[in-house]
């Protein structure tokens, strides 16, 4: 990350993001490429029970999840 994109900041007010359904769970993306310069995506979501992504692998990320409040298993 650059200097200069390491200086850059914004911020959201509530309900800005852009909200997607994915997997029958609306997410809102917060961050993405273009503010982050490439570096990571942050998505917010409230999961029901017993929600989660088919089994997968990312080849080239990694991939965190932050709970606020809860349990999960991985």
């Amino acid at each position: 990350m650059s200097t200069e994109t390491a200086r850059r900041f914004y911020a959201l007010k509530p309900g800005e993001g852009k909200s997607i359904w994915f997997l029958g769970t609306l997410m809102t993306v917060l961050a993405c490429d273009e503010q982050t310069d490439g570096v990571y995506t942050l998505i917010d979501a409230t999961m029901p029970a017993g929600f989660g992504p088919p089994p997968h692998i990312h080849h080239d990320e990694d991939e965190l999840f932050f709970m606020l409040e809860g349990k999960i298993t991985v």
